[in-house]
């Protein structure tokens, strides 16, 4: 019994003597934690004391790899531009400096640097443009030409112009009773429509843009008779009629590259309501010579009809061209037009106006379905 005692106290003395066994339970550790700590304040310091030595390495990273890019920055820069007359030195040395001590933010040798290379792209890009202008060497027209070449349009397979006159015809009529339907017979009668006036073009197909479709020849007379020295003004040689002011806008844009020279032939005249005045129209068209004349059915019809003589005259007009292929947001082309008003004016006031049907029976104009 006396034997085991003694044991113990050896082992009790061995313990006290030990770093390792501390009685208080407060002896420092390496890591700066203690015993009696909770484990979850041991890990949130090992985790803390982690996430700094990372952002430590980052940060020393970027730093070098910011300053690798100054350098090669600079060595580009003096490869591609050996003799710079408007780059400072002080630059230039300031950039290659000490790359350790670099900070994100610019200093104001950078800023003047980036500024300096900033010009430089600048007129290397414009020097580029006048390169490719002059190896294209071409005109204004022709430019056009390249923008909007001859092409199908995304309507074409179902558009009425493709199909031949006598389905042409009858589907004018149809739609004419369709926007006109609480006339009579006997008051049909007085607007009526025949094939014989209808220009067969259901073979001319690529009709993604006017003025390239024209281009082509596919209306028989009309790049000649637009390109006539008109002596009276305000008389157009074609009308383009539109279902709405911003197609007008796309569609006289498009057949400018059909006129060379506006002062001899006439100029392409917008014909619609928006931003214009009926009265500012007709002083206009009193004053100018016109080869063509873009609009929409309503402000057409009006200027027709305008005070007798002073608006839109009809003494030069061979080619009503009737823009069916396009479709409204709606999917309604120029003759489905829902608008009482647009029907109205197409149907009634302008392809029934009297001047207008007896230059049909004449044979002095004709009508073309786009």
């Amino acid at each position: 019994m006396s034997t085991t005692k003694s044991v113990n106290a050896a082992v009790s003395a061995d313990a006290l003597e030990d770093t390792q066994f501390s009685l208080n339970g407060t002896e420092h550790q390496d890591d700066g934690q203690t015993d009696l700590e909770p484990l979850k304040k041991k890990r949130k310091k090992a985790t803390q004391k982690t996430k700094k030595a990372k952002k430590t390495a980052n940060e020393d990273a970027d730093v070098n790899i910011e300053a690798a890019e100054d350098e090669d920055t600079i060595m580009q820069t003096e490869a591609d531009t050996p003799t710079e007359p408007g780059l400072n030195v002080a630059v230039k040395l300031a950039l290659a400096g000490d790359s350790s001590n670099t900070k994100s933010t610019r200093t104001a040798a950078e800023t003047e640097l980036l500024k300096q290379r900033k010009k430089q792209k600048s007129k290397a890009k414009q020097k580029a443009k006048k390169e490719q202008a002059q190896q294209l060497n071409c005109s204004k027209a022709e430019q056009c030409a390249h923008i909007h070449p001859a092409s199908a349009s995304p309507n074409e397979s179902s558009s009425i112009g493709l199909q031949p006159p006598d389905l042409q015809i009858n589907y004018l009529k149809d739609r004419q009773k369709r926007a006109l339907p609480l006339l009579s017979d006997l008051e049909f009668e007085s607007l009526p429509l025949e094939q014989s006036w209808l220009l067969d073009v259901s073979e001319k197909p690529l009709r993604a843009h006017l003025g390239a479709w024209l281009e082509t020849g596919a209306v028989p007379g009309l790049l000649q008779a637009v390109k006539e020295t008109p002596d009276i003004v305000g008389a157009p040689a074609a009308l383009v009629i539109s279902a709405a002011a911003l197609r007008a806008v796309d569609l006289c844009r498009e057949v400018k590259r059909l006129i060379e020279n506006p002062k001899e032939s006439g100029e392409i005249t917008k014909l619609f309501a928006r931003h214009f005045k009926l009265p500012e129209h007709a002083k206009h068209l009193k004053e100018t010579k016109v080869s063509i004349g873009v609009g929409t059915p309503d402000r057409i019809s009006k200027l027709l009809t305008y005070e007798g003589e002073e608006g839109l005259k009809l003494d030069r007009l061979k080619f009503l061209i009737l823009d069916v292929t396009w479709l409204d947001i709606k999917g309604f082309n120029l003759t489905e037009l829902p608008d009482t008003l647009v029907k109205t004016a197409l149907w009634k006031s302008l392809l029934g106006l009297p001047n207008m049907l007896e230059r049909f029976q004449s044979g002095k104009t004709k009508i073309v379905l786009f």
